[in-house]
């Protein structure tokens, strides 16, 4: 289900939301309010946050409330065990098109040519 979603495309056709699993979050999505999301991905040890897609990566700019998710980002690597890297998608891994966490953060209020509505 990862890049999935519809989010971070400027051109159809939109094979998005293929998966079951992707179907089901975009259904939790749709009936429920969620304040934060964590996803887990294998391998990389890293704590990171919004932006990860590459509108966003290319104007080099952070989400609305960077700050307030650094902050999080940070005490939670504190109290952890171990030390993660910390920071935003785009920087500490890569961008990416139809990722889930853009979409889950900003997919209602990013309009269809990635511009804030």
């Amino acid at each position: 289900m990862n890049r999935d979603f519809p989010f971070d495309y400027s051109s159809g056709p939109f094979n998005c939301l293929q998966s079951e699993s992707s179907r089901a979050l975009q259904e939790l999505y749709y009936h429920h309010m969620f304040m934060a999301t964590i996803t887990f991905h294998g391998g990389m040890k890293s704590i990171t946050y919004e932006w990860g897609d590459t509108f966003n990566n290319r104007l080099r700019s952070t989400a609305p409330d960077h700050f307030a998710m650094k902050s999080i980002a940070e005490k939670m690597n504190m109290y952890s065990s171990k030390s993660y890297q910390v920071g935003s998608s785009n920087d500490i891994v890569y961008a990416v098109r139809g990722g889930m966490e853009e979409w889950g953060y900003a997919g209602t209020w990013f309009n269809q040519e990635n511009e804030v509505t």
